[in-house]
């Protein structure tokens, strides 16, 4: 490999990266900012308010975990060849950080409604059908990621074979937390929140994703 396509990729493996961890951030300060600053989000004299907000900001954070997934997935022999063999594995592992990640977003809700005295019955009475999409995503991802966790622990060709065709499901699990979040979202329901360009980016990457593992499959 010639010198410039070595500094390219050097550049590259650091890139990526930073520009994940940049992504989250931006969310994060998009959140704060809308709650009124660090102070307003992290203030601790309200307890249900301030798991609220903290349960918004793991929501942020699941959905672009879940994105990452269906951005990379697609691709790895690309990721493969810029960061090595190994990647496959960061991938398994950064999909049960996605799914803890998306655990934490109703542990987070359920803990603001306990200090809030509201039951479980009471908030969900007249909440919007959109909410169900968000434990639908969660069931998903429990069989992909445990799917995945059993193709990387045994590596067996039966369970590669049957992750390969419940990998499909992530696309699944993406689309619900996707108009989970936008429809009933604080984050994102307003039409100005620069969030949506963010979701939108995201929605049309997933889709050239699947069609690219579709044509594969199609293929093989």
């Amino acid at each position: 490999m010639s010198n410039p396509a070595m500094r390219l990729k050097h550049v590259l493996r650091i890139v990526f990266p930073v520009l994940a961890i940049l992504v989250v951030l931006f969310e994060w300060s998009c959140s704060v900012r809308a709650n009124g600053g660090l102070a307003a989000t992290f203030s601790p004299e309200v307890p249900a308010a301030l798991f609220y907000k903290l349960s918004r900001l793991a929501a942020l954070a699941a959905f672009t975990l879940v994105a990452f997934q269906t951005l990379t997935g697609p691709y790895m022999k690309f990721w493969e060849a810029l960061y090595g063999t190994g990647f496959y594995r960061f991938h398994a592992y950064e999909g049960l950080l996605a799914l803890l990640t998306v655990f934490l977003h109703p542990s987070l809700l359920f803990i603001s409604l306990a200090y809030s005295k509201t039951s479980l019955s009471s908030f969900t009475r007249n909440i919007p059908f959109q909410f169900y999409f968000g434990p639908l995503a969660l069931l998903l991802m429990l069989m992909t990621v445990s799917t995945a966790g059993l193709t990387l622990i045994l590596g067996r060709p039966q369970f590669k074979k049957v992750w390969h065709a419940i990998h499909f499901a992530n696309y699944a699990a993406f689309i619900l937390a996707f108009f989970h979040s936008i429809t009933i979202g604080t984050d994102l329901t307003s039409p100005k929140s620069p969030l949506l360009d963010i979701w939108v980016l995201f929605f049309i990457f997933m889709v050239m994703g699947f069609l690219c593992r579709r044509r594969r499959s199609l293929k093989a």
